[in-house]
């Protein structure tokens, strides 16, 4: 952080505008990180209208997702949601392709936490679920595509428990199978748990 804000500082000297929003957008996710919600958005916005008034549209997105986060972090998932779609907008206009699947990611989980969050309250959000599989599954296609394995690891652990969810077991167990391989790639922990989240759908509702 203290050297970001140096590096702020010089920007600032050179009248660099540009690189001034982009130290601003560093120190901000900083920020979110400590939990310093508030002062992280502010400078988020600052940065938006920095990128807005130098025309500057991937940037913009970028921002915009970073505002979104903090808006599902406050519970604005409704604002969060409308964020994330102006955002994918853009990526698709850019015919940016891991922006998409990045997009899409995003809002595959806030559509899937509010059909959650419904089925807890007894209540059905049919809409928001197949909302949910269709953006997660556009975004597990993205990464494929892209062959980003760290983006395949993430992706399919949410979409693969989704589809355990919407009942389409093989497709789950087919999904989940590739987040593993690219978690033993990445050689990361996590494959322990994701071994027992697939033992659990094989297992099935009624198993032991």
């Amino acid at each position: 952080l203290k050297l970001h804000q140096e590096e702020l500082r010089v920007y600032e000297a050179l009248g660099d505008t540009r690189s001034r929003a982009v130290t601003l957008g560093d120190i901000a996710r900083i920020q979110a990180a400590r939990g310093q919600i508030d002062e992280a958005l502010k400078l988020h916005q600052e940065e938006l209208r920095v990128y807005e008034a130098l025309g500057d549209t991937r940037f913009r997105a970028v921002t915009l997702g970073d505002i979104a986060h903090i808006q599902t972090a406050r519970g604005q998932i409704d604002e969060a949601l409308k964020l994330h779609r102006v955002r994918l907008a853009i990526f698709e206009a850019l015919g940016d392709a891991d922006g998409i699947s990045n997009a899409c990611f995003d809002l595959g989980q806030l559509l899937l936490m509010q059909a959650v969050e419904a089925a807890r309250k007894e209540q059905r959000d049919r809409e928001a679920f197949t909302n949910a599989l269709g953006f997660l599954d556009r975004a597990y296609a993205g990464v494929n595509r892209i062959g980003r394995v760290d983006g395949i690891a993430v992706v399919a652990t949410v979409y693969g428990q989704a589809l355990a969810m919407a009942g389409q077991r093989d497709r789950a167990l087919e999904v989940l199978a590739a987040a593993r391989s690219a978690y033993v790639t990445l050689e990361r922990d996590d494959v322990k748990e994701l071994d027992e989240v697939i033992a659990r759908i094989r297992r099935g509702p009624d198993g032991a």
